[in-house]
């Protein structure tokens, strides 16, 4: 970072400091009090000019970043930035006839452009000094009481009445502009909690809709690059994007989300044209920590988003004084280069991943699979085919070893491309854990989760393999550190209330469950979760209440089906659970399809043998969701001897 900038003008050399000050004096004023307009505008205009870039101060940027956020801007077609100039030229020299007659900092927008111009309106023998500056330092010399006495009440009242508490709570020092990135920081004293920041959807204001996949790719790919950095919690991906259509403001985000920071900007495609525009705002105070806005060829966007990228980290090193984040600086400063046209594919290939559905898988691997044609050394790519493997099972019935073959095989060229891809280690779990090959899993997850802490479906799958080697206590850990780093994610509440149920902990996987479904009604895992707790507490109105509505919202899937008859068998209704055995026994998929669902029926009718005998068909199916150690479900089937034969089944004995 370098020092403060000094402005020099035709009098004196004004620093940013007294710029900063003053502008603040100008904004606060009853002259701008209602301008919100021209105060945004001035704002823009100062901040860039003080971090050295005022060459980017343009018509077209103005109007886009400030005036237009959100929406296609054209000067040619659109004049309200030279309208809002001429209004902001005559509030400014009303200010100054004013309220600002004494100040000793002028500001002024000359005609016939954008850029401010800053000059004292001080003799030599007036101004106040500053300490410090042939070596660097930004720090006043004097103390704002000092100040506001030095050349009399004419000339430094302004320090008092209209800065006085702002000046003292605001950002005072702004740096120059880092080298990566162009952009502008201001500095604040260091924090010493750990750093938090959400980034949220890019807002696409291109000629093409498509170009969603583009601008939703790029916010993508800063979550994943901003997670591998130690000590940096980044919110993932389900919870930031909650916000994607701006309705809320800083504060919400920040309640809602518990970050300090909050990372948004704009993608604007035209023809070969990119515009990437990036903000870092503070959620406490609502300042703006760090912009940068790029023009470049389409074909440079990886090379942005790894600037985006280090500009953050670069920032943080020195705002949260963490020396471990300069090893991932250095890291994401060594990526390798990649094929424009790789690169796009593999954007697009996130965006269809996240649609969460079977078309959407489809797409996603087709996108992979043309990315890693294009560029075959593409590790992301790689990595992006693993990803799409695991939902195979899900989507399309494939056997869990099928599954697990494909995912090794992703992850694994990933991992020859790049051995710190964490998330490919963590898919190599994954594939472990499919074919209960315990010890596999625990080393890849672990591997995984050291190299890339901030990722959430991580941390849920780790969880998920830690309850099924019967260790709920560690579970909940992890769950926990999902929750935390995906705070709205209802998926995210039901995994931890899951584990809270397991533990005895019945109230607090309700109020969790709950909370879950106020994000999202429909949520089907949700209302089934609920019944699984009521039915635990005998409370059968509200389990089979919670049943009907998961049936309805999700289908009649075999695990609704099985959920329903074994509540009606344990609260006395056996007909009404035969019914619903006889259903899934004549399954159209089979009954091998259903197993674990007909197991489930079979204890609640107390049917001990074909309980066991289901159980092991569901294990020879390769059903991964038999936490046979640790679920409430099979405690009365712990004490025979067949029990033990099912976890040796399971490789679990």
């Amino acid at each position: 970072m370098g020092t403060l900038r000094q402005i020099q003008d035709t009098d004196l050399q004004v620093t940013g400091t007294e710029v900063a000050a003053a502008l603040e004096a100008i904004l606060n004023s009853q002259t701008f009090r209602t301008a919100k307009a021209q105060q945004k505008f001035l704002r823009y205009v100062v901040e860039l000019t003080l971090a050295g870039e005022s060459k980017q101060i343009k018509e077209v940027s103005i109007g886009m970043d400030v005036l237009r956020p959100g929406k296609p801007f054209d000067p040619r077609l659109d004049n309200i930035v030279r309208v809002e100039a001429r209004k902001l030229r005559l509030r400014l020299a009303k200010y100054y006839e004013t309220e600002g007659a004494q100040d000793p900092i002028r500001i002024d927008l000359p005609p016939g452009g954008y850029v401010p111009v800053f000059r004292s309106t001080l003799t030599a023998g007036e101004r106040p000094t500053f300490a410090g500056h042939e070596n660097g330092s930004t720090e006043p010399a004097l103390s704002l009481d000092a100040l506001a006495n030095l050349g009399g009440p004419r000339k430094f009242a302004w320090f008092r009445t209209r800065v006085g508490i702002a000046v003292s709570s605001i950002v005072l020092l702004f740096a120059v502009a880092s080298a990566v990135a162009s952009v502008k920081l201001r500095s604040q004293p260091v924090v010493r909690s750990a750093p938090s920041v959400a980034v949220l959807p890019f807002r696409n204001l291109g000629e093409i809709r498509e170009d969603e996949s583009f601008s939703d790719g790029l916010a993508d790919e800063l979550i994943d690059s901003l997670g591998t950095v130690p000590g940096l919690r980044v919110v993932a991906r389900t919870s930031a994007f909650q916000f994607r259509n701006g309705g809320a403001d800083i504060h919400e985000i920040a309640r809602k989300l518990k970050v300090q920071m909050v990372l948004e900007g704009s993608v604007a495609k035209y023809g070969d044209h990119l515009r990437i525009s990036a903000q870092l705002d503070d959620t406490n105070t609502g300042y703006r920590l760090w912009s940068a806005t790029f023009d470049r060829r389409a074909n440079d966007a990886l090379d942005v988003q790894r600037e985006i990228s280090l500009a953050i980290v670069q920032d943080l090193e020195r705002r949260f004084s963490m020396p471990k984040v300069a090893v991932a600086s250095t890291a994401l400063d060594k990526t390798k280069p990649v094929s424009p046209e790789a690169y796009r594919d593999y954007l697009r290939g996130v965006y269809f991943w996240n649609k969460n559905s079977a078309a959407g898988l489809q797409a996603a691997i087709s996108y992979f699979q043309k990315a890693v044609f294009e560029d075959p050394g593409y590790a992301r790519a790689w990595a992006g085919l693993a990803r799409c493997y695991v939902g195979l099972p899900s989507f399309f019935a494939l056997s869990a070893n099928e599954a697990a073959s494909k995912i090794r095989d992703g992850a694994q060229k990933s991992l020859a491309l790049d051995s710190v891809q964490g998330e490919s280690h963590i898919y190599l779990g994954y594939a472990a854990m499919l074919v209960h090959d315990w010890p596999a899993a625990a080393k890849e997850f672990e591997i995984g989760l050291a190299l890339e802490p901030g990722n959430a479906v991580g941390h849920r799958w780790y969880a998920n393999y830690l309850l099924l080697i019967g260790q709920p206590a560690k579970a909940l850990t992890e769950d926990r550190l999902a929750e935390d780093l995906d705070p709205v994610s209802p998926y995210m509440m039901v995994g931890t209330a899951r584990t809270l149920r397991i533990l005895g902990r019945d109230d607090e996987a309700v109020a969790l469950l709950k909370k879950a479904l106020d994000l999202d009604p429909g949520f089907v895992s949700a209302h089934q979760g609920l019944a699984d707790v009521y039915l635990h507490q005998k409370k059968y109105p509200e389990t089979f209440a919670e049943l009907r509505i998961a049936e309805q919202e999700g289908g009649d899937s075999p695990r609704h089906i099985g959920s329903l008859a074994y509540a009606y068998a344990v609260s006395g209704r056996p007909e009404e659970a035969h019914r619903g055995l006889t259903t899934l026994l004549n399954h159209p998929r089979g009954s091998v399809f259903a197993a674990k669902a007909i197991a489930q029926i079979y204890i609640g009718l107390d049917d001990r043998d074909r309980a066991f005998e289901f159980l092991s068909k569901a294990i020879d199916a390769e059903n991964t969701s038999l936490l046979l150690k640790v679920d409430p479900l099979y405690a009365a089937l712990r004490p025979d001897p067949r029990f033990s034969e099912l976890l040796a089944q399971m490789n679990l004995q």
